[in-house]
């Protein structure tokens, strides 16, 4: 199961990509613009742009995605 989440990550709106390891994944994740792997949060997290999380959930294989961005 992915989970994702919005964080603030030093001062930046993120999302929080959680799920089991999966090497394949990452290694998907790995190229998808701005994504970083966080220390902190112990989690994948990007900017929380429309375009770039539609772009990064595609990459990844995903048949989709519901961002809310309400809260922005």
């Amino acid at each position: 199961m992915i989970q994702t989440e919005k964080i603030l990550h030093r001062g930046e709106g993120r999302l929080k990509v959680n799920f089991a390891y999966d090497r394949d994944l990452i290694r998907k994740i790995k190229h998808i613009d701005g994504a970083r792997w966080s220390q902190t949060h112990k989690a994948w997290q990007w900017a929380t742009s429309q375009r770039i999380a539609e772009s990064a959930f595609a990459g990844c294989g995903f048949k989709a995605a519901f961002i809310d961005h309400s809260n922005e």
